[in-house]
């Protein structure tokens, strides 16, 4: 038997329909609103399911544009859930990673394995965060400047494959800004240690000086 208490609110009745959601809210209790939505999606799965696959463009649109609207709000909020509930969600995902570790695990090399570029890049940005000086930069700012520098290292100007040097290191206090980031080949950068980049390519040509390993004098490395 229906309900003949519902009310039937047209489609672009806008203020109408917030109104009567104002006032289902103030007489169902949420225990109740729940029950019944649960119902509802199991009696309309399949129809819902058809929906969102012919219209899904169109959804994640929908979502982008509230999100964005609304982002700040929402934060806060996954921020504060997160931090009410966080034994709860720790339980939750080492429960889920033990059921399907298999997998994760694949997902994960894999994923790594197509992305290099972002594998590398995940783990200096977490190295950096572990020091606690600040600073930050994003993938394509690092690719950026490694292009305008040459795409070589910025002390012994090889070609090899790169990595982050930051000028002043972290172990110095140095951010994880792009400023204080440069490409520095695997051999220079362990070389280097906690030295500035200054003080890097002074040992260099001092090096070089007294018959060591040759160097590029200092000069040729002005600017970033």
């Amino acid at each position: 038997m229906s309900d003949t208490s519902v009310v039937k609110i047209p489609r672009g009745q806008t203020e109408a329909r917030r109104e009567y959601m104002r006032v289902y809210t103030a007489t169902h209790p949420k225990r109740d609103r729940r029950a019944y939505k649960a119902a509802y999606d199991a009696a309309n799965a399949d129809r819902q399911a058809d929906y969102r696959k012919r219209n899904s463009e169109h959804l994640k649109q929908v979502r982008a544009e509230y999100y964005i609207k609304h982002r700040d709000r929402l934060l806060l909020y996954i921020k504060n859930r997160t931090a009410m509930n966080r034994d709860k969600i720790l339980a939750y995902h080492a429960a889920h990673y033990q059921k399907n570790a298999a997998r994760i695990k694949a997902s994960v090399a894999a994923y790594r394995k197509a992305n290099p570029e972002k594998k590398r890049y995940l783990e200096n940005k977490r190295r950096a965060k572990k020091s606690a000086n600040g600073g930050s930069h994003t993938l394509e700012q690092r690719l950026e400047k490694f292009a305008a520098l040459g795409n070589c290292c910025f002390y012994c100007g090889c070609k090899k494959p790169l990595t982050v040097d930051h000028d002043i290191p972290l172990k110095r206090g140095g951010t994880d800004d792009i400023d204080n980031i440069l490409p520095a080949c695997r051999s220079c950068n362990s070389s280097k240690n906690a030295k500035t980049s200054a003080e890097f390519l002074a040992y260099r040509t001092n090096h070089a000086a007294i018959g060591g390993v040759g160097a590029k004098p200092v000069e040729a490395y002005t600017g970033r």
